[in-house]
């Protein structure tokens, strides 16, 4: 599966407003709503603000995943957490309908991990998904991460609460 991750900037920030907001509803039926403030154009463009300052400080770490085409289909984050002992951040991802179930959420987070570890010198990786979500658990798997713990109804979405299970990857 050949991928590309770029960090989230000004010049790709159009490319990841299509992809959200033709990706909303798909993502709404797994992730919780982002609410409708984040798809408006204006909010949004402050949001990608933010996330470039993030990016600059090394309080996350935001990429967009392309193919081989050079087409925007995902994004990977990194978001650094407060740990006394260990520097650690905890992973997300999504992948657009269009291009979910072709291995391309499984390079990405590869690829990522070796950002994580090498570049960005964390020591531990954590990354969490609804329990029933079993494509996202085997990215985890695949990308060597080991299972911690099962949160009972942890996350809202749609209405309801569901439980998470959270992984962890050391260095």
């Amino acid at each position: 599966m050949i991928v590309s991750i770029e960090l989230v900037s000004k010049e790709n920030s159009n490319a990841i407003y299509k992809f959200e907001k033709e990706n909303r509803e798909y993502f709404e039926r797994s992730l919780p709503s982002r609410g409708d403030a984040y798809y408006d154009l204006n909010n949004f463009e402050k949001i990608i603000e933010q996330i470039i300052y993030s990016i600059n400080t090394g309080a996350s770490y935001m990429y967009v995943i392309k193919n081989q085409n050079d087409k925007l289909i995902g994004r990977v984050n990194l978001h650094k957490l407060q740990d006394d002992s260990l520097k650690v951040a905890e992973l997300g991802y999504r992948i657009s309908k269009n291009e979910s179930n072709k291995g391309y959420a499984t390079s990405a987070v590869e690829m990522v991990l070796l950002e994580a570890f090498d570049r960005y010198h964390f020591d531990k990786i954590v990354a969490g998904t609804a329990s029933d979500n079993e494509a996202s658990k085997k990215v985890l798997i695949k990308n060597g991460f080991t299972f911690l713990e099962e949160i009972k109804e942890d996350v809202e979405v749609n209405g309801r609460l569901v439980d998470s299970h959270i992984f962890e990857k050391y260095r």
